[in-house]
């Protein structure tokens, strides 16, 4: 424990890999509760909640259910007590950095066998062991399965992940060629290699009630990203190592190269319709109203508070003591500006959705239970005993580990890219107008821009779509505001 007086309450926590067919194990939820419990009555504290994890990886903290029971410390509860040291954190830095936080919040966490314990400096070094322990454990399950998935791809020739479209799996597990689906491919591909826009193809494609194998539409990101794919040309990849002609091909060399060279014609703006990819997104940060925008001569656009006018009229009927506004000059570095920073925040959503892999933990738990099965088994009397049932049983045992390591990659691949996502990764100057407003209004909610001499990155607020912001809307009655940013 890590508080210095007697706890008198304390929070159950669960994290839990995959609870069916495991109710013999620690991994139960109903047989942690059951150590949690004894625990706590050994020593005259009361549990006053539960919080559970339900197939989350303990390679992170951020797990809603221990993000939950920690906003309680010290308030509802003295502390968390887990069942294991591992169940809290399967990583030493984590894990030592939880202790320290909940004890500088006047908390503790403790586990039911043991591995926690930091009430004298030897046991400190014996709980730091623990969880360097339970580290190198899961980094021998990634090493393993990154080797697996080698070994798949150059031995059995085997795309790893989950099978793009276009493809199917046949029963050695490779991938083959889905008829249906390889035509809307090299469909896509001709059509991107004449210059036509992701935004149309995707379109027609949806208006012709293409969909994939979930019934989800093949938007425009998913189409670049299928234009980009080397998988198509029957490649397979380990790291930055590939295999040519490890399945079927669905489009040749020539029609790749054209593809993925061609840039989307440039429509000239509809009418009514502004060429500007900030378009609905600027706002003032004296009011938060949205910033009207005013066409230059020269074509380049000006931005100001619609108490001002970029134009010189006022079209606002609210007041703004500090209305902002952005000269055509700084328009052009507002563009950059936020483009940098949606990037950023796509780059960060896809470095958190990495670390919580919502399956590694079947995969792992899948793992363990063959290593275990075959350590069993391994020995000599155990083979003469066996007998002929021996070598299946090897090889079940096998075929398990080997699920287990593909669930472990699978899992470790990013979550399916949001809209947008993909497309700030790419160059922008393949993208037309249309690309690049959608790509953008992914990731971003709204642009704050300040009054005042200061250079205008340091007048700018962008703000993500994870946010909660109450600004005033088209439609609907607001209230003028000044922004102090998000609290």
């Amino acid at each position: 424990m890590t508080s210095d007086t007697a706890p008198k309450t304390a929070l159950a926590y669960l994290r839990v890999s995959d609870d069916r067919g495991r109710e013999d194990t620690l991994q139960s939820p109903a047989i942690q509760r059951a150590a949690i419990d004894a625990w706590c009555a050994q020593r005259g504290i009361r549990v006053v909640g539960e919080y559970e994890d339900r197939n989350r990886s303990g390679g992170v903290l951020t797990r809603p259910g221990l993000i939950a029971a920690r906003k309680l410390i010290p308030q509802s509860a003295d502390g968390i007590v887990v069942a294991r040291g591992n169940r809290a954190s399967r990583m030493t830095i984590d894990g030592l950095n939880l202790i320290e936080e909940l004890k500088a919040e006047g908390g503790f966490i403790a586990a039911a066998d043991g591995s926690i314990d930091t009430s004298t400096p030897m046991m400190r070094m014996v709980t730091t062991m623990n969880f360097a322990q339970a580290q190198r454990e899961l980094e021998d399950v990634r090493e393993q399965a990154a080797a697996v998935h080698a070994r798949a791809i150059f031995a059995k020739r085997r795309h790893m992940g989950p099978r793009p479209y276009g493809y199917t799996r046949d029963d050695d597990h490779r991938l083959a060629v889905d008829d249906a689906e390889a035509a809307i491919v090299v469909e896509v591909f001709k059509r991107r290699a004449a210059a036509e826009g992701w935004g149309q193809i995707s379109t027609d494609l949806r208006a012709r009630g293409i969909r994939d194998r979930y019934g989800h539409s093949l938007t425009a990101q998913r189409l670049g990203n299928i234009v980009r794919r080397r998988t198509y040309l029957g490649e397979a990849f380990h790291g930055a190592k590939r295999v040519v002609d490890a399945h079927p091909a669905i489009v040749d060399e020539a029609l790749f190269a054209a593809a993925n060279r061609a840039a989307p014609t440039v429509a000239s703006p509809r009418k009514g319709v502004s060429p500007d990819v900030l378009v609905g997104l600027v706002r003032c940060a004296g009011c938060s109203y949205g910033m009207s925008s005013h066409r230059q001569r020269n074509g380049s656009l000006s931005r100001a508070c619609r108490t001002t006018g970029a134009g010189g009229g006022k079209t606002a009927s609210h007041d703004c003591d500090q209305p902002a506004k952005v000269s055509p000059r700084e328009n052009a570095e507002l563009v950059e500006v936020v483009w940098e920073r949606a990037t950023e925040m796509a780059n960060a959503a896809r470095a958190r959705r990495a670390d919580e892999h919502p399956d590694r933990d079947r995969g792992e738990a899948m793992i363990a239970e063959a290593k275990a099965g075959k350590d069993e088994i391994a020995t000599v009397e155990m083979r003469r005993s066996l007998g002929e049932r021996w070598a299946p049983m090897m090889d079940e045992l096998d075929e398990l580990e080997q699920r287990g390591l593909e669930i472990v990659h699978d899992a470790e691949q990013p979550a399916v890219t949001p809209a947008g996502e993909l497309l700030l990764a790419t160059e922008r100057d393949g993208l037309d107008l249309d690309e690049a407003r959608e790509a953008l209004r992914a990731v971003v909610q709204a642009v704050f821009v300040r009054s005042g001499d200061a250079p205008l990155a340091d007048r700018v607020d962008v703000v993500g779509n994870d946010a909660v912001l109450d600004v005033p809307r088209p439609g609907r009655r607001g209230v003028a505001r000044r922004w102090v940013g998000l609290v």
